[in-house]
């Protein structure tokens, strides 16, 4: 935000405060957007679910054999 022109316990800028809005919501936006399309792409469904369990599952067998 310093960027905007931020400067703590002082009265903001209109700059300043349009920054925080921008902030706050745009690149909240633009995140949620990327992260929802990579969700879409990683395709978890419930046979994967269930294959990561088995082998998660194997996994600490053989780490508790140890």
């Amino acid at each position: 935000m310093g960027m905007y022109g931020y400067e703590a316990n002082q009265a903001q800028t209109p700059r300043t405060l349009e920054g925080i809005r921008i902030c706050s919501s745009v690149y909240v936006g633009i995140l949620f957007a990327i992260c929802t399309v990579l969700l879409i792409t990683y395709q978890l469904n419930k046979r994967v679910t269930l294959q990561m369990a088995d082998e998660l599952a194997e996994r600490r067998k053989k780490f508790a054999a140890v």
